[in-house]
């Protein structure tokens, strides 16, 4: 129960900090409409943006290792006294095009910077959404094991279905002889699809279909 509540907290404290987020976004582009419209706005030359004449307390940013450093720096022109940045550099980085640019290192994000520059980082360890029979690998991976579960005993990912050793909480699949392609911008795999259709229609999951139909 006291781990539910803990999630229950969480999950409303995020979805405050989006409400505030979506707020100051529609806040931005109100002022910026109404300051264009009167001419009232003066050029940076610095970031080669408007100075809009207003200021926020804070900033939080949200998946903050995916934007490169130029795009963080932004909205810290509006005198800001207090900067939370908020992401993962496990996960996806910055979308960089240019090879020659990412030789240089532009698609390191802010967060990269000061994280490798030693200043503190308050890691959030307690995992809500996964078995954990999935949640070990990258944990030990990418994490050293310091991310845990909210619920060990497993209690609230367990399904009928794993007490038959066919259907654990991840298995996987060697498909031999298959090959990625590409059309009209998107890769493909046929010989992946054939596989994937033919686990789903022949015998193999036709016992998961009769305990998910009781």
């Amino acid at each position: 129960m006291k781990d539910y509540l803990h999630y229950r907290v969480a999950d409303i404290f995020l979805k405050l900090l989006l409400l505030f987020n979506s707020l100051l976004s529609l806040s931005m582009k109100v002022l910026f409409i109404n300051q264009s419209k009167s001419k009232t706005y003066n050029k940076s030359c610095v970031l080669g943006s408007y100075s809009l004449h207003f200021f926020f307390l804070f900033f939080f940013f949200s998946l903050a290792a995916q934007a490169v450093e130029l795009s963080t720096f932004i909205p810290l022109q509006y005198g800001a006294t207090k900067c939370v940045l908020v992401g993962d550099p496990n996960q996806l980085p910055a979308t960089v095009l240019s090879q020659s640019a990412s030789s240089f290192g532009y698609q390191q994000s802010m967060f990269e910077r000061r994280l490798k520059g030693g200043d503190d980082v308050c890691l959030l360890n307690i995992q809500y959404r996964m078995h954990k029979d999935i949640s070990v690998f990258p944990s030990r991976l990418f994490y050293q094991s310091k991310v845990i579960d909210a619920f060990p005993s497993n209690s609230s990912f367990i399904q009928e279905w794993h007490e038959d050793t066919r259907f654990p909480p991840y298995c996987f699949y060697h498909v031999e002889s298959s090959s990625e392609n590409i059309r009209f911008k998107s890769y493909f795999n046929k010989e992946e699809a054939l596989a994937l259709a033919e686990i789903i229609e022949g015998e193999l999951f036709s016992p998961l279909i009769s305990i998910l139909q009781d």
